[in-house]
């Protein structure tokens, strides 16, 4: 029962009315708010280690039964389709390079930005899902759940809460089994962040930054103005890229 309600709440991602006030943030190595950083570098010469990106949120309102979290980030490359690198569904070059986690007991926690999940490790499930938004782009739709009986307080408009990490995996860079194309580009865009409570509660659909530039992230493409995050790029049309910023 649990697994279908959150296979549905992935694939579905249409929750409450939307809060009046919220923010979220996104960041590399830790929350924004601590001095996540919104650039990252590989230089694709490795195939051990990993790269870490933290979700964050200040919650709209007091939540005293906060049970739930759904995120979805949108990630397009920066030339032509997916290459075999960024290829990480089910059966593909890469798959499950790209993990979404909710674990508190794992997430990069700083004093100013404690779990969201408190001690309690939620159930939790993710998907991948390319080409929604053009050939070149995927989601990374992720959500979870703590057990009944474990809900608990969160406060509204206090302080961040971290949410969960997306790890990127270099395996399969390098060798006889690499899969092409790590050097393309990538940028990373927090699109929505819903946080649920039990029925007749309330829920929150999260849509806004926290602070100004919090909500995008950069994986080997350059920043600026000038970087093919800020500007589509000719061969993209731009109602493909504007749908990863709903």
């Amino acid at each position: 029962m649990r697994k279908t309600f959150l296979l549905t709440l992935l694939l579905l991602a249409a929750p409450a009315a939307p809060a009046s006030a919220s923010g979220f943030s996104m960041a590399w190595d830790q929350c924004f708010e601590s001095g996540g950083a919104s650039q990252r570098l590989f230089a694709c010469d490795a195939d051990t280690g990993m790269d870490v990106l933290a979700v964050s949120v200040v919650p709209p309102a007091d939540m005293p039964q906060f049970m739930g979290a759904s995120v979805i980030i949108g990630v397009f490359v920066t030339s032509g389709d997916l290459p075999p690198w960024w290829q990480t569904a089910a059966g593909q070059c890469r798959a499950d390079a790209i993990v979404p986690s909710f674990d508190p007991t794992a997430l990069p926690l700083t004093p100013d930005c404690p779990s969201l999940w408190g001690d309690t490790v939620p159930v939790q499930g993710w998907v991948i899902q390319q080409g929604l938004d053009g050939p070149g782009t995927f989601r990374i739709n992720s959500a979870a759940s703590v057990p009944p009986g474990y809900e608990r307080m969160v406060y509204g408009n206090v302080e961040s809460y971290l949410v969960e990490q997306v790890i990127f995996l270099h395996a399969k860079t390098v060798g006889a089994d690499a899969c092409e194309g790590c050097g393309t580009g990538a940028c990373l865009r927090l699109t929505e962040l819903t946080l649920s409570q039990p029925a007749g509660v309330g829920d929150y659909v999260v849509y806004n930054e926290a602070y100004p530039g919090s909500s995008g992230a950069t994986f080997n493409a350059q920043g600026g103005n000038n970087s093919p995050c800020a500007t589509p790029t000719v061969n993209r049309t731009w109602g493909a890229v504007k749908s990863l910023y709903r």
